[in-house]
């Protein structure tokens, strides 16, 4: 995301079930998460993009467990979507690294509840807390397949998870859209191995998208990511605050507007809007917040004329 992109942490699972100890203070197991070479990018660090599908894949196997596996299937009545997500990343993970998941529920809602989610890294020694990579929170739903309608959720999802407790992401305020700034536009159609089991554009694949969309309009204003590092920085990113009112489908064509509507001395945000074909209904509505670093990984202040490019053109 932005000219750089370190990536947080990603892959999938090796057990299928719940199968390491408690973390003090919870009831139900963590997930054992193991990162592969494949999410891993050239930089050595799995993208962040991954992050979205471990949140996915936690609510999954959590569903699975309770007896809602057929949820998941390309042939089901009913499939779970996500209607906003805050995804928070706090440390890099490459691989070989073991990691813990652990999912719950933070909001109760019979139509839309929300569900906390962590990827910790196991406690060494007398620690008493497991460091956190990764922080989020989303409000899901479960919708008819035939009808796209959101369904109630059956309570006894509701009240399994509902003893669990973990750290959501801290709670950013608003930022104010600067009007002035310049606007990006990178257009796509959805491809057919962009698309899960529901029939809609995956969540890894879309927060791919909202990357490539922001590298692309560094390239447009003329500081690509070989730029950024010549002149001695890049931008890793901290957070994505989504709206989520529609997964596009296969073969249908997306637009992507992004905008840096917040520029301070060591980061800034770009808002991001999906809509299907150029003026079609909105889709997707997201704030990307990054920091600046040098190139020994502290922050830093890039020269003005980088950002002024990108802002104003």
């Amino acid at each position: 995301m932005w000219p750089w992109i370190i990536g947080l942490v990603g892959s999938f699972p090796t057990a299928t079930s719940y199968e390491v100890g408690f973390c003090e203070g919870m009831r139900m197991p963590l997930l054992p998460l193991e990162v592969r070479p494949s999410d891993c990018d050239v930089y050595g660090h799995v993208n962040n993009a991954v992050y979205a599908s471990y949140f996915e894949y936690a609510l999954a196997h959590s569903l699975n467990t309770l007896g809602f596996e057929a949820d998941w299937q390309p042939n089901s009545t009913l499939y779970w979507t996500p209607h906003s997500l805050t995804l928070e990343y706090r440390q890099p993970a490459i691989w070989g690294d073991t990691l813990q998941g652990h999912i719950w529920l933070s909001k109760p809602d019979a139509i839309r509840p929300s569900f906390g989610f962590e990827i910790l890294r196991p406690r060494e020694g007398p620690q008493p807390l497991a460091p956190a990579v990764f922080r989020a929170e989303g409000t899901w739903g479960r919708n008819s397949r035939e009808t796209d309608e959101p369904q109630e959720i059956p309570s006894v999802l509701l009240t399994a998870l509902a003893n669990e407790e973990g750290a959501i992401p801290r709670l950013r305020p608003p930022t104010l859209l600067s009007s002035q700034t310049r606007k990006y536009v990178f257009e796509h159609p959805v491809q057919g191995s962009e698309v899960g089991p529901s029939g809609h554009l995956q969540l890894q694949a879309l927060y791919r998208l909202l990357e490539e969309s922001l590298s692309d309009s560094c390239d447009q204003a003329g500081w690509p990511k070989e730029r950024w590092l010549a002149a001695g920085f890049f931008t890793v990113q901290t957070r994505h605050d989504s709206r989520i009112y529609s997964l596009p489908r296969a073969r249908e064509f997306i637009s992507i507007t992004s905008q840096l509507i917040e520029s301070r001395r060591l980061g800034g945000t770009w808002q991001i809007v999906v809509r299907r074909d150029t003026d079609g209904p909105v889709l997707v509505e997201d704030y990307s917040t990054g920091v600046h670093l040098n190139l020994e990984g502290h922050p830093a202040s890039p020269p003005a004329q980088i950002l002024q490019a990108i802002q104003f053109g």
